[in-house]
């Protein structure tokens, strides 16, 4: 769910169904899990581990061990993560590209595409699961869905800086009322009278 930073719980039982308790007892010795000849490994690290049980199923003897393991993000944060949140900061500039150039919906359309492409790089590394879904599915999505918003005002952008004529009467409107916003009002550069400083000569 959390995924790259995700913690892993694995229950090993140890069960031998050919013996009977007459012939086999399973004994553990302490609750901690000896960890002297662990092998550490590149993607899970070992947080802790304990013994959970050690006693019958029916009539056969069985041990079961419980594993904390947590996945190691490193390879995950340099892979997917940095680069889809710089390819979400890129959707931000589109449109400090000149509209004449006609590089701003090639520009939309690749960042959106980069986004396929790393929705399947996750797609390979995590298990298919719908209960519960990976948060970062979830963000890989949002993305999708505003890098396609950001096309398709590239494409009405486009339209009316080619169009012959005038501007269409809701288009007019739409800018009249974002300019009547306060943080889209531009800071004017008149002076006032009171801000004026009148030196008399002496």
């Amino acid at each position: 769910m959390f995924f790259p930073f995700d913690k892993q719980i694995c229950r090993i039982s140890f069960i031998d169904p050919s013996y009977g308790l007459s012939e086999l007892v399973i004994v553990h010795v302490g609750n901690a899990v000896d960890m002297s000849k662990f092998a550490k490994n590149s993607q899970w690290t070992y947080i802790a581990g304990n013994v959970l049980s050690g006693s019958n199923i029916g009539n056969d003897p069985y041990l079961e061990i419980e594993l904390h393991l947590g996945r190691r993000s490193e390879f995950y944060i340099v892979y997917i993560i940095i680069p889809v949140t710089l390819l979400g900061a890129v959707n931000n500039f589109v449109f400090l590209l000149p509209a004449s150039s006609g590089e701003r919906s090639s520009v939309a359309i690749t960042v959106f595409l980069s986004f396929v492409v790393y929705l399947e790089l996750v797609n390979r590394n995590i298990p298919l699961s719908s209960d519960p879904m990976a948060f970062i599915y979830y963000y890989l999505m949002n993305l999708m869905m505003y890098s396609s918003t950001v096309f398709f005002f590239c494409i009405m952008a486009l339209r009316i800086h080619d169009r012959k004529g005038n501007i269409p009467l809701c288009i007019q409107k739409f800018v009249l009322y974002t300019q009547k916003r306060p943080c889209c009002k531009r800071r004017s550069n008149s002076v006032s009278d009171d801000a004026v400083v009148k030196i008399h000569p002496t």
